[in-house]
């Protein structure tokens, strides 16, 4: 009889735990909740028209484990798509001088890095204007 006691003891015990809602009793309700996205690299420096840079989406979560590779998952866009484009897979494009901001987006949490494109200009066109010759006079001898 006392033993059926003590077990009832500790049944009823877990029940109020479970029951008043412990956080630390708690049973299946936890749920992993997308918190951040990172963006590395954080800022980018393009030079070339068509060059391309790789940029990786992180993930941070409430729950373990802490953090995924989100890359090929997020939505990816560009501010200024004129400057540089960005693919699905965060694979970012130079097109034109300027900076833009590129994000990636998943379940309404956005993370951003910065592109600054800067297109070195062309030499200048060379224009030819004169032709000197050297020597200015020559003497031939014909040997015959």
């Amino acid at each position: 009889m006392a033993q059926a006691r003590v077990w009832f003891l500790a049944l009823l015990l877990a029940v109020c735990m479970v029951g008043c809602g412990g956080s630390e009793y708690r049973f299946g309700n936890t749920q992993r909740l997308l918190s951040s996205i990172s963006v590395t690299p954080g800022a980018q420096t393009l030079t070339s028209a068509g060059q391309t840079a790789q940029f990786i989406a992180t993930g941070s979560y409430t729950t373990d484990p802490p953090s995924q590779d989100l890359t090929g998952q997020t939505q990816w866009s560009s501010s200024a798509p004129s400057i540089v484009t960005v693919t699905s897979t965060g694979i970012a494009t130079a097109v034109a001088t300027g900076t833009a901001t590129i994000s990636a987006t998943s379940n309404g949490v956005t993370g951003s890095a910065t592109v600054t494109v800067s297109l070195s200009a062309p030499p200048p066109t060379r224009t030819l204007t004169s032709i000197t010759v050297f020597p200015g006079q020559q003497t031939v001898h014909v040997i015959g």
